[in-house]
């Protein structure tokens, strides 16, 4: 998790600066500056994505063994495989394991599971059965609707960022970044896209290991505290969502002032060059 979530940090911070500096280039404002910058996260970024997919497939494998319902569930794999397909796009209602319509890939999950094209993948079913005979009597089936969409939105971008890196590498290699506007708008946008896509890998993560604390040792029942009252349990979330959204605005707004600012000096005074001043001539 940490080299994966680290790598996520390099790609978020990589295309915010690409996004700033993309920015002033189409405003025409500090043009080498910004250039650099954009390059060097471009750079960064790209790297980033390839590292975050690495670190991506080595969890997927270790989620075979420990974790096998998030991963069934990831791919809406309602019966067991060998080989097992993945799911590009499947419609229907998943949480009632009503399939309507499915695009699946052959061999691609067991390629991704195994390294090679064909290994058994544990289904929905059949792992809701298995683990009723160990741990009792109860549903163990996780949200799948959620997890299947945020997983495909997180790998979806990744995707995505990954093409927009190159084709920004392209750009400043052609040393011909400022001149296209409209490359330049979306990836003011393309900013957005790694809160997005942390966003739902974290979902995934989280909700992935329902209806469990932690695996195999304690359900969420298991986890409640019985001597702290509900009262408490509802002002605690509330003071604390007050305070991350007040730090949240507090950190929008000074993200977007020094944005829009531009760079400065070491002397905190505005890059502009300024008109020399005269040097007065004095005579003998």
């Amino acid at each position: 998790m940490f080299p994966h979530t680290v790598s996520a940090g390099l790609v978020t911070a990589a295309f915010f600066v690409m996004g700033i500096s993309a920015y002033h280039l189409l405003r025409k404002q500090h043009l080498e500056v910004f250039k650099n910058s954009f390059r060097i996260a471009a750079i960064i970024g790209s790297i980033g994505v390839v590292l975050v997919a690495l670190n991506g497939h080595s969890q997927t494998q270790h989620l075979v063994d420990n974790q096998p319902m998030k991963l069934a569930s990831a791919e809406a794999l309602w019966e067991t495989e060998d080989p097992a397909s993945m799911s590009i796009l499947t419609i229907g209602d998943l949480s009632l394991r009503n399939e309507v319509f499915s695009i699946r890939i052959p061999n691609l999950l067991s390629l991704l599971s195994f390294n090679q094209i064909s290994g058994e993948v544990r289904g929905i079913n059949d792992l809701q059965v298995e683990y009723e005979q160990i741990y009792g009597p109860g549903d163990y089936v996780p949200p799948v609707a959620i997890i299947y969409w945020s997983f495909r939105l997180m790998v979806g971008l990744g995707v995505l960022l990954l093409l927009l890196g190159l084709y920004g590498l392209f750009l400043v290699m052609g040393d011909t970044i400022e001149t296209h506007a409209t490359s330049l708008k979306i990836f003011i946008i393309a900013l957005l896209f790694p809160y997005l896509a942390n966003s739902a890998g974290w979902i995934m993560t989280e909700i992935g290991r329902v209806p469990w604390v932690v695996f195999g040792l304690m359900k969420i029942p298991e986890g409640i505290s019985p001597t702290v009252p509900g009262s408490l349990v509802i002002t605690s979330l509330v003071l604390y969502s007050l305070l991350y959204a007040g730090l949240m605005v507090a950190d929008v707004y000074l993200l977007m002032k020094f944005a829009k600012a531009g760079p400065s000096t070491s002397t905190g005074e505005s890059s502009h060059p300024s008109p020399e001043k005269e040097i007065p001539i004095v005579s003998s």
